[in-house]
């Protein structure tokens, strides 16, 4: 995505940061992997200074690694309506986070592209299963594929099921609107479904698959994606404020969470900084390309470096 930003987009990055372990059974079903649920998720810098006609700052929906037998790094886009800019988003966005992988040398450089993967919110008909890449380089053609999880093609069963409890504030886009504000019992069925889900969260919360901060942020998410898709629908929206129970609270628990998360990714960009410039890049070039001030790139430097020498 570009520095705008929607609901669905604000869902994505928070249950990221927030709850980075429900990134891992939709990083299982996207590349058909099998990492345990309790893998170890280190989330990494989502702001990428892009240069085009207008330089300009972008930010990334998700930007992550995984750690199993290798650490693998992986990128998701979220994507609600095919706007004709998405292949164009992954390269650039996966040569940014290749750029700060690099492995530089006097006689060769290698690049590294993270495991992409796109966040389809609605289905239509020419919504693809995957998304080709081909890169022609001097060298050779490059191809690979990016594969799309398609939220609608998930039933409530096979959410809870595979555990992606990542994609429940997009289960809301599926309802149609229109009917739903002319029909009593649509409306009937949208609240026993939405009672069904915040009570399979509840068992999972007291079961211990998840944590009470994990439950009250998938429902927060819930809450804001339900409320912006019904905000010109009277009848919807005051159907979706009595399911969701009127304002959400600010807990000091998702604080504190949030606090600590904030200094995690911290700690990400700094060992970002660090493995460029080991690799022989200038605190001059290391700003530039993470769009870091060029006081704080030295400030990392000198504290983990040049002290130790």
């Amino acid at each position: 995505m570009s520095n705008t930003s929607t609901p669905y987009d604000d869902a994505q990055r928070t249950l990221s940061v927030d709850c980075p372990s429900l990134l891992i059974p939709l990083v299982n079903e996207a590349f058909q992997t099998d990492y345990p649920l309790d893998a170890d998720v280190k989330l990494y810098n989502n702001e990428f200074f892009i240069t085009t006609g207008n330089d300009q700052k972008r930010i990334t929906d998700s930007n992550f690694s995984i750690n199993g037998e290798t650490t693998v790094r992986y990128h998701f886009e979220c994507q609600s309506t095919e706007d004709g800019s998405l292949a164009l988003r992954l390269f650039e966005y996966g040569a940014q986070i290749a750029l700060t992988m690099a492995d530089y040398s006097k006689d060769e450089s290698t690049f590294i592209f993270p495991h992409a993967a796109v966040l389809y919110l609605r289905t239509e008909t020419t919504t693809p299963s995957s998304i080709k890449m081909r890169i022609v380089t001097p060298g050779g053609d490059v191809s690979y594929e990016i594969p799309v999880v398609r939220v609608q093609d998930y039933s409530l069963e096979e959410i809870f099921e595979k555990r992606l409890l990542f994609l429940l504030p997009y289960y809301f886009l599926r309802y149609q609107l229109e009917l739903l504000e002319r029909d009593a019992d649509a409306r009937q069925a949208l609240r026993n479904t939405y009672r069904d889900i915040f009570q399979r969260l509840s068992l999972l919360e007291k079961g211990g698959e998840i944590t009470e901060f994990t439950r009250q942020s998938i429902k927060a998410m819930i809450d804001k994606v339900a409320m912006f898709r019904a905000s010109r629908y009277a009848s919807v929206k005051k159907e979706v404020e009595e399911i969701m129970g009127g304002q959400i609270l600010n807990y000091e628990a998702k604080d504190i969470r949030n606090m600590a998360l904030r200094e995690g990714m911290q700690e990400g960009i700094a060992q970002n900084i660090l493995a460029m410039y080991r690799k022989g890049k200038t605190p001059e070039e290391i700003a530039e390309l993470i769009d870091k001030d060029l006081e704080e790139v030295r400030s990392v430097i000198e504290k983990n470096v040049l002290n130790t020498l």
